[in-house]
């Protein structure tokens, strides 16, 4: 769908005057435009649509006009009969049309990743396997300017990432590492590159029987979706690579597919991970962790970020807790969760906080394995223990305090939704950049700061 700002007198089409427009708030506007798509679609005004809505500020339109083109996805590509017209092209009256062009372009550029990132989540695994995943991120992320390198099951066998190779075993298609940098800050007039980028990684089950721990068939074929971490961190490193954003950001996707088979992981076998860490698996159906592990391993060895943030459809206890709305967060430091909060204000995406820190239990479970040094499945409650396990693989100062700032995302509830928009994360991840981790503009020095009081040393400041 094609959305147009003009002034009235411009305009042409079915035209739909909106009453009380013109007091509508930005940050009410991208809903509205949602609710309101939904009615253009049931009353089937044609392909051509005009929104007479006054005297509507720039900013507001565009932030409307956000919430028309959220609510148009759809994914029909597999569908063989005509599905119903919504409109295709929607022209919004504005004030000034020119500014709202302006204000509407980098959401649209991030629109767009969302939606790449919702095809991805979307796409059946018969489509979408480590392999084939690896190959859409490299041909979509290339051309941005992003690195994009593809580890292999070869080369994660000589680096040593035992855990995420356990997860693949038994499938065809063996697992993939795919490593993305992104680096706006060279050369762009406003300062030296950042020298510790912020870290992303994802969790990239393009489907999870279960492995040998099989899964019950009710709900399997939901299991596509297990990918929806590493299609959220994809999504946000396009929307960061096309809009031009000023920061450095590397992620890792973690790709496996989890079958049983006879090269299937046991129950019981105890695997070596990148960290060094031995890991009795315990449940196979607890492998989300395990490909995490590596990938966490991975990032800090090769990067040394200042914060790793994660991102992973992990348990469904934080489903159950937390439902479709909201995903459970994780963390070792405050100021990180008010980052997130305020991000996730921005950019609607919700996430609640659950204590990490605090657990000292969770920590001893996931230790309480008599044959190695850790086991993916410490019990209830299943998300505190998960996320236990993850902070495992963050490197240690000298004291065993954690020596980086750590996010653990379960986005089990949201990452997995009913509609067909999916991909949650990439708005999120995109907010948290633009307020918390972007250079300014030579020419806007002087603009307020958003960096929290409590920000560490190794933290850039912007």
């Amino acid at each position: 769908m094609r959305i147009s700002f003009s002034s009235s007198e411009q305009s042409s089409g079915t035209k739909v005057v909106v009453g009380a427009a013109s007091s509508m708030r930005s940050e009410d506007a991208p809903a509205a435009g949602e609710q309101f798509f939904k009615y253009l679609k049931a009353k089937d005004l044609g392909q051509e649509v005009v929104l007479d809505m006054g005297a509507l500020a720039p900013n507001v339109a565009a932030a409307f006009a956000s919430g028309l083109l959220k609510a148009s996805y759809t994914f029909n590509k597999y569908k063989t009969t005509p599905q119903k017209k919504s409109p295709q092209e929607i022209t919004v009256t504005t004030s000034a049309p020119q500014e709202a062009e302006a204000a509407f372009a980098p959401l649209l550029s991030t629109m767009e990743s969302a939606f790449w990132a919702s095809d991805l989540v979307n796409e059946p695994a018969n489509v979408l396997n480590p392999e084939t995943y690896a190959e859409r991120v490299k041909a979509e992320l290339e051309p941005l300017g992003v690195k994009v390198r593809v580890i292999e099951a070869d080369e994660m066998k000589k680096l040593g990432m035992n855990a995420a190779l356990a997860v693949g075993q038994g499938s065809v298609t063996p697992p993939r590492m795919v490593v993305l940098e992104y680096d706006g800050t060279e050369n762009n007039g406003v300062g030296s590159a950042q020298k510790q980028p912020l870290a992303l990684v994802g969790k990239g089950i393009t489907f999870d029987s279960g492995g040998i721990s099989i899964k019950p068939s009710s709900g399997m074929e939901n299991m596509t979706m297990d990918m929806g971490g590493s299609a959220a961190v994809a999504g946000a490193m396009r929307a960061l690579a096309a809009r031009g954003a000023k920061t450095h950001v590397v992620a890792v996707l973690a790709l496996a597919e989890n079958m049983p088979g006879s090269h299937a992981t046991r129950p019981g076998d105890i695997v070596k991970s990148l960290s060094g860490k031995t890991v009795f698996i315990g449940n196979t159906d607890a492998e989300g962790r395990l490909v995490l592990a590596d990938a966490l391993a991975y990032v800090q060895k090769e990067y040394d970020p200042h914060t790793v943030v994660d991102l992973a459809t992990l348990t469904g206890s934080a489903a159950a807790a937390l439902g479709k709305e909201f995903a459970a967060a994780f963390t070792n430091d405050k100021c990180l969760m008010a980052k997130f909060n305020k991000a996730a204000a921005v950019s609607g995406e919700k996430v609640w906080q659950m204590p990490l820190e605090e657990s000292k239990a969770a920590a001893a479970a996931v230790r309480n394995t008599p044959h190695a040094d850790l086991t993916n499945n410490a019990g209830a409650p299943g998300a505190l223990t998960a996320a236990a396990f993850l902070r495992e693989f963050i490197e240690k100062n000298g004291d065993g305090s954690d020596k980086r700032k750590f996010m653990h995302l379960d986005i089990a509830g949201p990452g997995m939704p009913a509609g067909e928009l999916k991909g949650w994360g990439v708005f999120l991840l995109d907010a948290l950049v633009a307020r918390f981790y972007e250079q300014k503009d030579a020419a806007n020095q002087n603009a307020p700061k958003h960096a929290c009081k409590c920000k560490s040393k190794n933290e850039p400041e912007f």
